[in-house]
């Protein structure tokens, strides 16, 4: 079964993912639980972001001149080593550690996994490959959704464990067992991610130039970009504003919680849905991707209805295109760069995304002060109007090339 590369991205998509999703539901409660106030809680998550934001490009290229299984184990132990410190440590000093190895483990697994897997299917169809990039995207979002549901119970076996402080806490078991089953993701990855020896060793500083001249020089390429940003404006956008509008008019903080952590649940389950129609679908690639970009657009619109039933089902709405369009981007992705830049490729992709979701942290607020929720809603609905139009123009263009 596992000597499929299609299998192997599943598994280790599914591995690498369900130890975050673990941590997902508790993190913020681990934090308030050791003492933080919130707004310290809120400067220790901007290192995560700030971290994985300056070694994003690097760590990419290292994947490409050192080797992707060796930056796929190393992003592993680290992982597991920031977990391990936020389960047992309770100083703010080793916390801020701890959260800046987990955003350096995630800036190395960017996309040496998904870049393995896309160097491995050498000589095979567009089709075969963009399917089995759609089945690891199952298996990531999968991972999440169970993995998040699962964390939020796990802390109710530590009973007889302290509930506050320093030390091992209740809340801390989901963070032991997430550090634990990195390790087993780590040996996974080292027996499974091979055919490495026939990669072409680079110095570091020119694989991230070559990969960020092809990105700024290739107008295919570019178009991709473009849209990742606009996916940043809508993933972001949309959980700005999502809290307050499940809490609805004249509601406390805590209204809207137990709905709130179901939807993130289910936004996984939804995601995984829509990659694995994604292939299903028939018609051009870019064209599918466009039209998911359409209907998640009218769906943000939906989270803003008066009707809380409706704006949940408009959410859900958003993550299942989100899902659709995802395997189809990452073909897209692959299919016009180089295999000696392609884990770089991933993280100015990655780039392009955090920067879209940037820019809604800044956008979306401030337009929902300016104008109510629906000013918020509408700038979020507007990137994914020209995300569409992008790939829209990218698909004239392919069929002018065609001609």
């Amino acid at each position: 079964m596992l000597k499929q590369p299609a299998n192997r991205l599943a598994l280790l998509s599914a591995m690498r993912w369900f130890p975050v999703g673990l941590v997902i539901p508790v993190l913020v409660l681990l934090l308030g639980a050791r003492g933080l106030p919130i707004n310290t809680v809120g400067q220790i998550m901007a290192v995560y972001g700030v971290v994985t934001l300056l070694l994003e490009l690097p760590t990419g290229g290292l994947a490409d001149s050192w080797g992707r299984r060796k930056v796929i184990v190393a992003s592993a132990l680290m992982l597991g080593l920031g977990l391990g410190l936020l389960a047992l440590s309770g100083s703010t000093a080793v916390i801020l550690v701890g959260v800046g190895v987990l955003g350096a483990a995630r800036a190395l697994s960017s996309g040496p996994v998904e870049s393995w897997f896309v160097d491995s299917m050498r000589g095979a169809d567009h089709a075969m490959i963009e399917s089995g990039l759609a089945r690891g995207q199952v298996a990531e979002s999968l991972g999440l959704g169970v993995g998040s549901v699962i964390g939020g119970l796990l802390p109710r076996l530590g009973s007889e464990l302290p509930q506050t402080g320093g030390g091992f806490l209740a809340l801390s078991i989901p963070f032991a067992i997430a550090a634990v089953m990195t390790i087993a993701f780590a040996i996974a990855a080292w027996l499974l991610v091979t055919d490495e020896r026939q990669r072409v060793k680079a110095r570091l500083r020119s694989t991230v130039a070559a990969a960020v001249r092809q990105a700024a020089g290739r107008s295919q390429v570019r178009r991709v970009m473009l849209v990742a940003g606009c996916l940043g404006i809508v993933l972001s956008g949309i959980e700005v504003a999502r809290p307050e509008r499940l809490r609805g008019p004249g509601r406390g903080p805590d209204a809207g919680f137990g709905v709130y952590g179901l939807l993130t649940a289910a936004a996984f389950g939804v995601a995984a849905l829509g990659a694995g129609l994604s292939t299903r679908l028939p018609g051009r690639r870019a064209k599918v991707a466009a039209v998911a970009f359409v209907i998640a657009a009218l769906a943000v619109l939906l989270v803003s209805a008066p009707s809380l039933s409706v704006a949940g089902a408009g959410f859900l709405l958003v993550y299942l295109m989100v899902g659709l369009q995802g395997p189809v981007m990452a073909g897209l992705l692959h299919s016009r760069v180089d295999s000696s830049v392609r884990a770089t490729m991933m993280s100015v992709e990655s780039l392009a995304l955090q920067a879209g979701g940037a820019m809604a942290s800044v956008a979306v607020g401030a337009l929902a002060a300016a104008f109510g929720l629906i000013g918020g809603f509408g700038f979020v609905a507007a990137a994914g109007l020209v995300a569409a139009l992008i790939l829209v123009r990218d698909l004239v263009s392919s069929q002018a090339q065609q001609s």
